[in-house]
């Protein structure tokens, strides 16, 4: 069995579920069974032929299913505190204060309550341990909160009653895409029952909630539509910062803005020995139908991703015709491109989306944060870390394979050693007690 087929399981059984059918008499096998049956739900009836567009909008759905939730969670926890308390300021983002006023908490406490959460529920069979958890001494644990104010938070952030969790997955599914369609535990993960005990049923939610994209939806809710913006201004800086990590690059250029009416070049420009490297930035996520799979994903995938290549096109233009704004940066070598985004969007540096996204001039790569935080470092101090990046994108260097066969960004740290991300590692410092002492204090007996 795997975390999506349970989650999927969850969500159908909060959707069409009732009372009356209600049955503890489920084990093991009748999971397995289930498992089974939800594995070979038939695909939906889309319209279209066998080819390009039902292969792309097949593995979307397979995609936005299962892939995301393989991905290690330290980093998305890290960059929660990262984007959202020391980026925040400088971005225009909420300060703790406006956190705590909302929510009763900040991000940080957030975090830190979620994850002890995470941590109980993990080591108690999916049920969160409401009762030690309140214990006054685990406060410390919570950082700023008390144990009262730590419980508080859980109840209000991260949990809903089976009624209210029905509610959000009916008013959400969508007919023919059931088995794809949103499901309420990534916005309420906690489960609250009617005997008050309170389940986590897919503990990958849990973290979901407290990473940015589940801070994300809790912001924009909260905080009304300057929100994302502000949220696109910390990204930004985080990922200058995460480039900065080259220190064998040239200079690491900002953007810069030029002409009448006003126009802005790429977010960054490093310029290394072997190329220059154009990037940007995107804190932005797919949308509804990009994940289950609709053709009218498609027009969205072409405002955010498409139109942040079309910028980086656009600034290779200008370096090619030596234009005054960025007059300073070599045009004798190659160019190529990265756009990162906040949240993954899958498969579309595959030839699947071609079509979807246009030929570029510029060779462009299409990567998610989470790739960019571990390669920098791994490359970081190495002297050929412009080749690297120029081979990888080009698709000829080292790792990478040949034809259609493309391969990724993380190719760039071909046999390499993995290197710690230091803006991560001090982020890690804020966090509470680690996964081994919480599990030890959730585990003795209440004082």
């Amino acid at each position: 069995m795997k975390g999506f087929s349970l989650a999927g399981l969850a969500r159908t059984a909060l959707a069409s579920g009732n009372e009356t059918r209600a049955s503890k008499d489920i084990g093991i096998h009748e999971i397995n069974d289930l498992c089974w049956h939800y594995a070979n739900v038939d695909e939906p009836k889309d319209g279209t032929e066998a080819g390009t567009e039902h292969l792309r909008q097949m593995l979307a759905r397979i995609g936005y299913e299962q892939l995301w939730s393989q991905l290690s969670p330290m980093e998305e926890i890290g960059r929660s505190l990262a984007l959202f308390e020391d980026y925040a300021p400088a971005a225009g983002l909420p300060t703790e204060d406006g956190w705590r006023t909302e929510f009763g908490a900040s991000v940080c406490d957030l975090v830190n309550v979620g994850f002890a959460a995470h941590v109980g529920a993990a080591n108690h069979g999916g049920v969160v341990p409401h009762e030690r958890m309140a214990d006054p001494a685990l406060a410390p644990a919570y950082a700023g909160l008390t144990s009262a104010e730590a419980i508080a938070a859980l109840d209000t952030f991260y949990s809903a009653t089976v009624a209210d969790a029905a509610e959000w997955a009916r008013r959400e599914e969508r007919v023919a895409y059931e088995k794809w369609s949103p499901s309420p535990l990534l916005d309420m993960p906690i489960i609250i029952l009617e005997d008050g005990q309170r389940v986590v049923p897919w503990n990958r939610a849990l973290i979901s909630k407290f990473s940015p994209n589940g801070l994300f939806y809790a912001g924009i809710r909260t905080f009304g539509n300057a929100f994302p913006e502000a949220l696109g201004s910390a990204f930004e800086a985080y990922v200058g910062d995460n480039l900065r990590l080259l220190a064998h690059a040239e200079s690491v250029i900002p953007e810069r803005v030029y002409g009448k009416p006003e126009r802005k070049t790429c977010d960054w420009i490093v310029v290394f020995d072997e190329c220059v490297l154009l990037v940007e930035v995107k804190a932005t996520r797919p949308n509804a139908e990009l994940r289950l799979g609709t053709p009218e994903g498609y027009d969205d995938l072409a405002r955010k991703v498409g139109k942040a290549a079309d910028q980086v096109e656009t600034t290779g233009q200008l370096i090619v015709d030596r234009h005054d704004v960025v007059r300073d940066v070599p045009s004798d070598r190659p160019l190529v491109g990265l756009v990162v985004t906040l949240e993954p969007f899958l498969f579309v540096d595959d030839w699947l989306y071609e079509e979807v996204l246009g030929a570029r001039t510029v060779p462009t790569e299409v990567i998610y944060s989470h790739v960019l935080e571990g390669v920098m470092p791994a490359i970081g101090g190495e002297p050929d870390a412009g080749r690297r990046i120029l081979e990888t994108i080009t698709r000829s260097g080292v790792g990478g394979l040949p034809g259609d066969l493309k391969g990724t960004f993380d190719d760039a740290a071909h046999g390499l050693i993995g290197v710690r991300n230091p803006i991560l590692d001090k982020v890690w410092d804020r966090i509470g007690p680690s996964a081994e002492d919480l599990d030890d204090d959730l585990n003795d007996p209440p004082s």
